[in-house]
Parts: structure tokens; C-alpha cells; sequence
């Protein structure tokens, strides 16, 4: 994956004045040890022929400005090119299953379809029918607002609100996200996840054999971005 920090977005505290607030420093995100995925569900009479899939960003640009010290005034923006994404890579499923099954968004394992298989659930997700990405190429996001609110989310406790604007399909709308941040080995973490519907922006669920083996229409975004100190 490869991920450039640019130049970071202006943020102010409330509590602070406009003339002697200080944004939070620009920062570089540990690629290698981060992730943008997404998680899809299966759905559909005939479900456990299907698989519950892993899709993630080979490679994103990332905007991020972040301080421990005041994690509110954080902010991030990314975009994807969809033709960066990689749909149940085995080693991507393995790194990353035990997060999605502390998060409570699946209860086993992802299942490992084939090499052919993963080549056809790919190009039928860029495909005109899914995301179209020969007409709507890239996925945008950023960071809108970041509020104290604590959740617990599967066993994970994550203390913070995050507004999030994403751009997908030719539709643009605000999210809510639930996040937490963490420090360890001399890195911080912070770890997003929300809950979308892809019907809000335009997207059929993918489906078929007559709607036995189908896709749900909620799908799930994970975001686990490392800092080093």
C-alpha cells in the first residue's frame, strides 16, 4: 500500500480562540501497517455457498493531522482509485480478521474463494452494475467533525463520534463513524469503523442465481491508520 501525507487541513478547537489556535502537526501514515477495507456481508437463501468478502485499497492518498493531545482537532482525508482494490486477499483476510471479529462485524472467519473466483467477484464489483468505476473511478472521503461519545463496539470500547463526508458513485453523503485511539509500541493507532447502506449511493447489492446468493445492502467501513512517534 502506499499512502502520502500532503499538506494538512486547517482545524480549530471550540474552547479555542481562531487567533491562537494551532493546527495539529502533518504526520506520515505507516502504510504497511494500516488499512482502508471494506467488509461485505452475504445474504440470500443459498448464503452458505457464499462468502462474507474483504475489500481493501492497495493504495490510497491520505491527508492527516493528528496530535494525541487534542485528537479532536484531527484531520484526514483520503481518496482511492477503485481500480486499486483488492477483493479477500488471504494474507490481507489473515492480518485483519481478528479487528473485524473484535469489532462484532463478523463471527467467523472470511471464507477463501479461489484464485479464479477472486479474479471474477473483482471485476464484477469495478463492474457497470456495482461501483462503475470506468465512470466514477475514485472513492473520496474526509474528515467533517470528531465529538467525544463513547460506544462500545463488539468488546472494543472506542470513545469518539466522527462526522465523515464520503464520496462514492456520483453521490456524496455524511456518515457517522465510531472511533478510538491507542497507543502501542511506540505508535498510535487510530481505528474507525462505520456502518453503510449501498443503496445510498446508487449501488445495487450484488446478487444472483435469482437472489440466492446475494450481498446484504449494508456493508461495513474499517479505516486503522498507524502513527509512528
Amino acid at each position: 500500500m502506499l499512502a502520502r501525507p500532503a499538506l494538512a487541513l486547517l482545524a480549530v478547537l471550540p474552547s479555542v480562540s481562531p487567533a491562537t489556535a494551532q493546527p495539529p502537526p502533518e504526520v506520515e501514515i505507516a502504510a504497511e501497517e494500516s488499512v482502508l477495507a471494506v467488509v461485505t456481508h452475504k445474504a440470500g437463501f443459498a448464503s452458505g455457498l457464499a462468502h462474507d468478502h474483504l475489500v481493501v485499497a492497495d493504495r490510497f492518498e491520505a491527508r492527516l493531522a493528528f496530535s494525541p493531545e487534542r485528537p479532536d482537532a484531527t484531520t484526514f482525508s483520503v481518496e482511492v482509485t477503485l481500480a486499486d482494490l483488492v477483493a479477500d486477499d488471504p494474507t490481507m483476510q489473515e492480518r485483519w480478521y481478528p479487528d473485524v471479529e473484535a469489532l462484532g462485524v463478523l463471527a467467523e472467519p472470511f471464507g477463501g474463494p479461489s484464485e479464479e473466483d477472486r479474479v471474477k467477484i473483482r471485476d464484477a464489483m469495478l463492474g457497470r452494475g456495482q461501483l462503475d468505476a470506468e465512470r466514477h473511478p475514485t472513492l473520496r472521503a474526509r474528515l467533517l467533525e470528531v465529538t467525544p461519545e463513547a460506544t462500545t463496539v463488539g468488546s472494543v470500547e472506542h470513545r469518539y463520534r466522527l462526522a465523515v463526508e464520503i464520496s462514492l458513485h456520483g453521490v456524496t453523503r455524511r456518515e457517522s463513524f465510531t472511533a478510538r485511539l491507542e497507543e502501542e509500541d511506540g505508535a498510535w493507532r487510530l481505528e474507525a469503523l462505520g456502518a453503510l447502506l449501498f443503496s445510498d449511493y446508487g449501488i445495487e447489492p450484488y446478487s444472483a442465481f435469482l437472489g440466492a446468493v446475494k450481498n446484504q445492502d449494508r456493508f461495513h467501513v474499517l479505516v486503522s491508520l498507524v502513527v509512528h512517534r
